[in-house]
């Protein structure tokens, strides 16, 4: 989706706090409602800083857009999870020029506190192994991308992942 005018706003109905647009087309559904599935840590940020935390699920949203297109089928600890933390990171990296606010963000979305995550597993793997791959895949997505590369485009920051895809250079538990 695309900001109308100069209304950032108004592409979310003008209600950007309770709308939100999952598959990029329409504004639908409530922020609200999703809070609910953040992590403490990323309560307590976006509490702090909810124009932040719009650019972040923005960032998510153009990572699933592009996981889809070359994982379509992608499940907890395979390759496409590998690809869609990269990303994500990378377009946060690019997005807030700075590799240390977008590792601020990550890390609070992979900040479960360890009573939720024990005894849970996906895949034949534990949330601990997971959490571990992603802290390893959002790291090098932020390295994929310099912090003052805000011209680069969403595709050359995708080539640049798929690279590591093909290097094998990003974590993968599930083959």
């Amino acid at each position: 989706g695309q900001a109308v005018g100069h209304n950032l706003f108004a592409y979310y109905g003008n209600d950007p706090v309770n709308n939100v647009d999952p598959d990029g087309h329409r504004s639908t559904g409530n922020l609200l409602a999703e809070f609910k599935n953040l992590t403490p840590t990323e309560k307590k940020l976006t509490a702090l800083h909810p124009k932040e935390a719009l650019i972040v699920k923005q960032c998510a949203k153009m990572a699933d857009k592009w996981t889809k297109k070359y994982f379509p089928n992608w499940t907890d600890g395979d390759v496409g999870n590998a690809y869609r933390h990269a990303i994500w990171n990378a377009f946060m990296t690019q997005a807030f020029w700075s590799r240390t606010n977008a590792k601020m963000w990550a890390d609070a979305h992979e900040a479960w506190p360890n009573a939720y995550l024990k005894g849970i597993s996906w895949n034949g793997y534990t949330a601990y192994a997971h959490r571990d791959m992603d802290y390893y895949n959002n790291n090098k997505g932020r390295e994929s991308v310099k912090w003052y590369e805000f011209w680069i485009s969403e595709k050359t920051i995708s080539d640049r992942i798929m690279k590591l895809v093909k290097n094998k250079k990003l974590k993968v538990l599930v083959k």
